[in-house]
């Protein structure tokens, strides 16, 4: 799937709902196998993704499942 540049940026919930939600669905995820979850208030932004962003350095995060990990 390429990943163009959207002017303006996609919201979280956009980027959720055109481009990941469709990619698990394409490998086979239903529904059942989705589970959403929602941070109750503000997300704070400091910490050690932050930081390594603020020195220019890659921050990855993977999300795991017991068959396979997706880069994110």
């Amino acid at each position: 799937m390429p990943c163009d540049l959207h002017d303006p940026p996609l919201s979280e919930s956009d980027t959720r709902s055109k481009l990941i939600d469709p990619a698990i669905h394409a490998r086979g995820w239903t529904e059942e196998h989705v589970r959403r979850e929602e941070t109750a208030g503000a997300v704070e932004k400091d910490g050690p993704i932050q930081a390594l962003r603020e020195l220019g350095k890659p921050a990855d995060v993977l999300l795991g499942t017991k068959a396979r990990l997706f880069a994110a």
